[in-house]
């Protein structure tokens, strides 16, 4: 039997990304006085990493991964055949966009959630994140850029006065990097050295409209959070992330015998293959648009569905 989950209007949201599959379910009260971010509560999460942005060597996404992550919607929608829902938003990022056989995948998927599944364009999905942070993250400054690294693309936005200026969508994220230039977890000193000289050769593109625009990154995504994760275990008392950081967390990790190297790997067990080049494109990104300090944002692409269609929701 279906239950009401309460009288506020119910938005779920499955964001099917390279690396994780995130469900949300948000009550919202929306009014003309009362702003976005505060016209929504949480009230169920869960996710998985199946690692759809895997791609094998035709370019494909995995049958292994795929069931995974068809299991895992088959349980979202009996989640959702539980409650009484007003709209559900699913949507698919990078790794359909760049997958040979997305179309195949997409179906399935589709059949396993029992929902159409939207795959977002680059542009779109650099702006709706845009959005979502905009929105929701307090405390920002007037001008400041956006980074949000994923498995296989980037998305970053300038944003001054709330006003987004420019967003861009870098098709390179940690797992294709990683697949692209690594043979293993760890990388050697060559193939760091390539890395770096591919990331500053995409980046340094587009100098023009995101250099010296603010001294601020607001990060978002697993691997900003990551970051973040790892600054708070060694430093607790800092909230802002300073460029520094960043190469002192590679060195720490790079030496085994490092007493916090061991700690942080834990703390990322379920996607150690990624820390190196996750850290590696904030570095170069860092270095290439001078930026000097990170603020993380636990708000991203989801917040910006919310916003995107709140309209669709107002009584």
């Amino acid at each position: 039997m279906r239950q009401k989950v309460n009288k506020s209007k119910v938005f779920a949201i499955v964001d099917i990304g390279s690396v994780a599959i995130r469900f949300e379910i948000y009550t919202t009260n929306i009014s003309e006085s009362r702003p976005i971010s505060s016209s929504y509560k949480l009230i169920h999460a869960e996710r998985l990493l199946p690692k759809l942005g895997n791609l094998d060597l035709k370019n494909n996404i995995s049958k292994e991964s795929t069931v995974e992550a068809c299991r895992f919607l088959e349980k979202i929608s009996r989640k959702l055949k539980s409650i009484d829902y007003d709209k559900v938003i699913a949507v698919g990022t990078a790794v359909f966009r760049d997958a040979s056989n997305s179309e195949s995948t997409i179906a399935l998927l589709e059949k396993s959630l029992e929902q159409k599944i939207t795959v977002l364009s680059s542009n779109d999905e650099a702006r709706i994140i845009a959005e979502g942070i905009t929105n929701f993250e307090k405390n920002l400054p007037d001008s400041y850029l956006l980074l949000d690294i994923g498995g296989r693309s980037s998305e970053t936005s300038h944003v001054k006065s709330k006003q987004i200026v420019n967003s861009f969508s870098f098709n390179l994220g940690a797992i294709s990097i990683r697949n692209a230039f690594f043979k293993d977890n760890k990388p050697t000193v060559e193939e760091i050295a390539q890395t770096r000289l591919f990331l500053r050769k995409q980046f340094s593109i587009y100098n023009e409209i995101f250099k010296d625009k603010s001294p601020t990154v607001v990060g978002s995504s697993g691997t900003l959070r990551m970051l973040g994760r790892f600054h708070k275990h060694i430093n607790p008392k800092q909230k802002l992330i300073e460029k520094k950081f960043s190469h002192d967390i590679f060195e720490i990790l790079d030496d085994p015998t490092n007493k916090h190297a061991k700690e942080l790997f834990e703390l990322e067990k379920n996607r150690t293959e990624l820390v190196f080049s996750g850290i590696i494109i904030i570095q170069e990104f860092l270095n290439c648009y001078n930026i000097n300090e990170i603020k993380i944002s636990n708000y991203s692409l989801r917040h910006g569905l919310l916003s995107k269609y709140s309209e669709e929701l107002r009584p």
